[in-house]
């Protein structure tokens, strides 16, 4: 997913929800991680708020990326390449795959899109 921290597709307000957040705690969320962005721009120079995907993990991979010097990958491509899922698809007749609730963040990288993503290509049939 290429959510930013900050904003209407940000950490708070797309995963937020999705985790139970109330508007109140939204707005909380969202108030903290603009401070968040203040205080790591002060301090490295660097706006984890302008960060593509770190809005992963509210906030915790634009954090880890300024902070720590990690990487930001796509999370599904990530693991699928770790647990070597092309290969074993060739082995497969049938992928099932899912997600808690399909919703326009299913197109933004989630699980199930990453799966069916990979299972369409041509070259792994």
């Amino acid at each position: 997913m290429k959510n930013k921290l900050l904003g209407t597709n940000g950490a708070a307000k797309i995963f937020g929800p999705q985790k139970g957040a109330t508007n109140n705690d939204i707005t909380a969320l969202e108030k903290s991680m603009k401070r968040l962005n203040k205080v790591v721009h002060q301090t490295s120079g660097i706006r984890i708020s302008s960060l593509p995907h770190g809005g992963a993990a509210g906030g915790v991979a634009a954090s880890l990326a300024v902070l720590c010097d990690a990487k930001i990958v796509n999370g599904i491509d990530f693991f699928l390449d770790a647990i070597q899922f092309n290969q074993l698809l060739q082995q497969a007749y049938l992928v099932i795959t899912g997600e808690g609730a399909l919703d326009a963040q299913t197109l933004e990288g989630k699980a199930p899109f990453g799966v069916a993503q990979r299972v369409k290509k041509p070259e792994l049939k």
